[in-house]
This record gives structure tokens, C-alpha cells and sequence, in this order.
């Protein structure tokens, strides 16, 4: 994902603390945060850990409890979290343990596509010192009992693919609400108010479930109803849904090297028609879902993207459908010149979302600059087409109100990609200010409309192929194709796309990321080891998907494309568990619902 990178990053020398090396981002690139903040906050655990910067309320509503879920563990065991120990190297790269005598938090990280497991020797190695019983619990990615084991046993401790691992391993008990014999995640902890708890379950799966420490609880509702047997003994919970036959994370077929397809341009449109240039925290925005239901968090998000140094920028594709003469969409040159945040000269794409009759479109730049380097009542001409394959010219003259001539039916429209001269033919305008449509005197609906401005107009020739073709016949919720290409491919040298079942499905996703008019920072080039992206839904079952990799730099060819299925999330089940106590010492925890998560309690460090 996104954070792989980050996640790489090892440990500062001698375990220093007297550090500052602002902690976390959350703007950008949102997929495996928590996994970050916990390799900062209680592995490198810096004198201002747990620390975040950027935007965060950019993350989903679902994932604040997480945010304060991590932030008061640090803020409860903060104090022993100070003395931290490098682990030898079967524990896997820059682990680390800390905490007293009695209690320790162990770090680990997974850098490989597959599951792992590494040895946990419950003793002296991981700084604990002798007792009769330890008891380990995982506290991310997920929560759960491992088991209590005699002192100077060693457990396997399982990490998941690209993921980061906190466990709690201690003579003394855990603290902690929890169960057991499921997996889960603690919701609120708070004094005085009850302790909810989501039970995380694999679909047609069921749990033995435990309570883990019952004192002070009075009560427990499962679902809304009263669970008090969970007091006497396991009870059994049930997971809706039917089981999976295999694995949700799974390596897919091999590719096979191709003939160039004949349809090479088209599978390059449907990726960049699926792609965006917008920037980094409207992809981000888009991740959310949108508009926060939290009230809070919406008006952050509001006053964040109605400033007008984001609204002037010309950042986001869709306020050249605002209806507002002030906004738009142009190439940010921000930290770059217009020639360097472009992929050789950019070209303006914009996609109705649907095929559509169209009289006319009609493009809008402000005034004679924006109009640039397009030159005023010079002819130019454009591209339409219904499916990607078949594309028509439309010759029209350039003005600061352009009209374009369609004429017939369209969904996608390409212009630009050159700057280099008046008499050039394919050029695009500077900077847009609106797009219209209009279809026998009528605007068109623009709700489904999306525009990008940053790649390249054409595919460059196609040097090699691979192609790999797979028939699912069972999806989980949130599932994405992963198309690794391995090895040195050139700076945007190497796309992906697929056909399923027959129709061109485009990647919306990479990482590194798509090129980006950005806010604050550029986005990283990198010339090798991309990874594209592809969603996939249950109505891909049964479908042939066809999924190819074109090479198209000839001096880096020696690649190794790898394609593998996964979810962005565990596609659990979940069920809500809330534990009634009574509790009336104020502990200065951090309620999800009640105060910003991200500003850290004063007295904290």
C-alpha cells in the first residue's frame, strides 16, 4: 500500500528519544495509518509520540475510535514506554519491546506480500523479567487473547502482509477490557461509562467468547440484548454471512509475456479515465466516504476545502462544475514549473460518466492568460469517443469561451498535450474555469462528471506485454486486484489496466500515487516497483478478467509483474458488545465523540 515505505523505516540509533520527527501524516494516502502511528508512537516513541500533523479529519468516522484507541494506551503505559529494547533479528526487521519488568509492548512489521510469524520468547529477551505465568494479547491490528503460557515459552506471533503488530506480553495482568476466544476492538474505554466493544468475526464463522476480568461489570448487552450468561461461562456467538472458501489475501495466477494487444491505447484510457489528478486530501476526502456525519469533523472538513487558498488553486476536478465563475481545474505548478507537474504536457480528459448526446461543450478559461498557451481564434482540434477504442476529431476555435462541436454521441473527451507553439493543433488551455454541456439548448447534468489534466495525451509505444487471465468465483467486500510490477520500469513508464468480461476496467489507484495537483507537497516519483490498483465487486463472479502490464521503456524491461487479490479491510463480521460498569475517577482519556483526537492532553508526554 501506500505506507509500505514508511513502514520502513528503522529505529533511531541508540533508541534516542530526544527526537522530533513530527509523527504521522494524515492527508494523504490514508490506507495503513494506524499501522504507521503504531510503529511511531510505540516503537520509536519519540519524546512528542504519539504525534499527528496534516489533515486529520480527512480519516473515516469508523477509524476515530481506532485514533483514540491509540492514543490512550500510550497515555496509560506512556511512562514505562520510555525504556525500550532492540530485539535480535528472528523477531523480523527493527523490532522493538518496551516497558518494565513486568509489562511489555512488543513491536513488529511484516515488509513481505505473505503472512508471517515470528518466534516471542516470553522471558528475559524481550525485557521481561522471571514470573510463574505471562499473559499476550495483540492489541492492533486487531485485538485478542494469544494465550496465558508458562514463563520462557516461545509463541508464534502472527503479522499479516504489510502490516505493523503491537503486542502486550506481561507477568502482571493486563489492564485492558477485552474477550476472548474472538477477535476484536475496543470502541470506548472510558470511566464511568460503559465499555463497548466490536466482536470482529470472519463470515459463517462462530466464537467461544469469554470476558476477560470481570470485576466491575454489571451488566452486558450483545446486539442491544442482555447477555448476563457471558458472566457465568463462554457463550457462543455466530457471525453472519457465508463462509469463504479461500483466503481473502491470495496470490493469483502467474503472468505470461504477450504480443503487444492490439488495444493498447484503450487499456492506457481506461486507467487514466479511472485515475485523477486531484489533490492528495481530495482522494483522501473521496477515501471517507465524503462529508463527515460527525458535526465536528464536518466543519473541518468544510472550513478546509472552502478556503479560497484551496478553491484558488484549481485542485479538485469538480468545481469546474460548480457553477461559480471564481473556481476551477488547472495544472498546480505549485513547487514545480507547469512542464514538471505535468506527464509530457498533460492533456485535459474529462469523462460524462455515461454516454450521453451532446450539441456542444463548452470551455471556459476566465480571461485571455488563462486561455494560454492556446492562442486566441486559432483552430484546434479534440477527441471523443463512446468506448476508448473509436475516437472523432472535433475542430473548434480557442476562446476564452470555447465552443466545442460534438454533434453526436460521446462519453469521453481528450485535447491538449503539446505546448510547444502556435500552430500546433493539440494543445489545451492553462487554466479552466468551467466545463458545460448543453444537448438541443438544454445543460446537460454535470453530477457525474470527472476531469484530470496531468497525464499524457497518448501511450507511448508499447515495448512488452504480459497479461494474466483469472475467473473469481468469490469476492469479499472491499476486494482489489494488486498488480505488482517488480523491477526498474522508467518514471511512468509502465500502466496496468484489465478487461472484465470483455469491457475495459481502468485503475483508479497506485501507488506511488498518480501524479497529483497538490495542496501542500508534490507527489514522489519513483521508477520502479509500481503497484496498480483495481476494486472489484461480487458482480466480477464467474466474469474472465483479463489484466495486462505494458512495458514502455525499452531500456527497463527486465520486469516481473505479480498480481494478487486482497481487501483493503479484514472483511469481518461485526457485532457490538457493551459491557455496563459503574467508574467515577476522571483518568483524562480521550473520548472519540467528545474532543479533537488529535490534540494531545497537556500533561501527556
Amino acid at each position: 500500500h501506500h505506507r509500505a515505505a514508511a513502514m520502513v523505516r528503522g529505529l533511531v540509533p541508540g533508541m534516542e528519544r530526544l527526537l522530533e520527527d513530527h509523527g504521522v501524516c494524515l492527508s494523504s494516502c490514508l490506507d495503513g495509518w494506524d499501522d504507521e502511528m503504531v510503529l511511531t508512537a510505540f516503537g520509536r516513541d519519540l519524546i512528542l509520540s504519539p504525534e499527528i500533523y496534516g489533515s486529520p479529519w480527512l480519516l473515516r468516522d469508523d477509524e476515530y475510535p481506532k485514533l483514540a484507541r491509540l492514543f490512550n494506551l500510550h497515555r496509560r503505559y506512556g511512562g514505562i514506554l520510555i525504556n525500550g529494547l532492540e530485539l535480535p533479528d528472528q523477531y523480523g526487521p527493527y523490532a522493538v519491546a518496551r516497558g518494565d519488568a513486568a509489562r511489555r509492548f512488543i513491536v513488529l512489521r511484516n515488509l513481505t506480500w505473505t503472512g508471517t510469524a515470528y518466534p516471542i520468547k516470553l522471558d528475559g529477551e524481550i525485557g521481561l523479567a522471571p514470573g510463574k505465568e505471562v499473559e499476550l494479547r495483540q492489541l492492533h491490528p486487531t485485538e485478542k487473547l494469544l494465550g496465558v503460557f508458562p514463563y520462557g515459552t516461545t509463541v508464534m506471533a502472527p503479522v499479516e502482509s504489510f502490516r505493523a503488530c503491537l503486542l502486550y506480553a506481561g507477568t502482571a495482568p493486563c489492564e485492558e477490557p477485552g474477550v476472548s476466544g474472538a477477535d476484536y476492538q475496543v470502541i470506548r474505554d472510558l470511566p464511568g461509562k460503559p465499555v463497548e466493544i466490536e466482536l470482529l468475526g470472519l463470515p459463517g464463522s462462530s466464537a467461544n467468547l469469554s470476558l476477560i476480568g470481570k470485576a466491575g461489570f454489571k451488566s452486558a448487552r450483545l446486539d442491544g440484548e442482555e447477555m448476563m450468561a457471558l458472566f457465568d461461562g463462554p457463550i457462543t456467538v455466530d457471525f453472519p454471512g457465508k463462509p469463504y472458501a479461500k483466503p481473502y489475501h491470495l496470490k493469483l495466477p502467474d503472468f505470461r509475456s504477450i504480443e503487444v494487444p492490439a488495444d493498447a491505447a484503450a487499456l492506457y484510457e481506461a486507467t487514466v479515465f479511472a485515475a485523477d489528478n486531484n489533490a492528495m486530501e481530495v482522494r483522501s476526502f473521496e477515501r471517507a466516504g465524503g462529508w463527515s456525519a460527525i458535526p465536528q469533523v464536518r466543519k473541518a472538513q468544510e472550513a478546509f476545502f472552502r478556503q479560497p487558498d484551496f478553491l484558488e488553486r484549481g485542485i479538485w476536478d469538480k468545481n469546474l462544475f460548480d457553477g461559480r465563475p471564481d473556481t476551477g481545474f488547472w495544472p498546480c505548478p505549485l513547487f514545480r514549473g507547469i512542464g514538471e507537474v505535468t506527464v509530457d504536457a498533460g492533456c485535459f480528459r474529462l469523462d460524462l460518466g455515461e454516454v450521453c448526446a451532446v450539441d456542444e461543450l463548452v470551455l471556459n478559461t476566465g480571461d485571455r492568460y488563462g486561455l494560454a498557451p492556446m492562442c486566441s481564434a486559432a483552430g484546434y482540434q479534440a477527441y471523443v469517443s463512446e468506448d476508448l477504442v473509436s475516437w472523432r476529431t472535433v475542430r473548434f476555435l480557442a476562446d476564452m469561451n470555447m465552443h466545442i462541436p460534438v454533434t453526436g454521441r460521446m462519453r469521453y473527451f481528450k485535447m491538449g498535450g503539446n505546448t510547444h507553439g502556435i500552430n500546433i493543433v493539440d494543445a489545451m488551455p492553462g487554466r479552466m474555469n468551467s466545463v458545460k454541456g448543453y444537448r438541443d439548448g438544454q445543460e446537460l447534468d454535470t453530477s457525474k462528471w470527472r476531469a484530470s489534466n496531468l497525464f499524457r495525451s497518448n501511450l507511448p509505444a508499447v515495448q512488452k506485454a504480459w497479461q494474466a487471465e483469472i475467473t473469481l468465483d468469490e469476492v469479499a467486500p472491499g476486494s482489489v486486484l494488486c498488480i505488482a510490477i517488480q523491477g526498474k520500469h522508467g518514471i511512468e513508464g509502465a500502466y496496468a489496466a484489465a478487461k472484465i468480461g470483455g469491457a475495459y476496467a481502468g485503475c483508479p489507484d497506485r501507488a506511488p500515487s498518480y501524479p497529483a495537483n497538490n495542496f501542500i507537497y508534490k507527489v514522489v516519483e519513483k521508477d520502479s516497483n509500481y503497484t496498480y490498483y483495481l476494486p472489484v465487486e461480487s458482480s466480477v463472479k464467474g466474469k474472465l478478467i483479463e489484466v495486462f502490464v505494458l512495458a514502455c521503456d525499452k531500456e527497463n524491461l527486465d520486469l516481473q509483474p505479480k498480481l494478487w487479490i486482497t481487501a483493503r479491510q479484514a472483511p469481518f463480521q461485526k457485532r457490538r458488545l457493551v459491557l455496563d460498569r459503574q467508574e467515577t475517577a476522571d483518568s483524562g482519556f480521550i473520548e472519540a465523540s467528545s474532543r479533537p483526537h488529535w490534540i494531545r492532553p497537556s500533561g501527556s508526554l
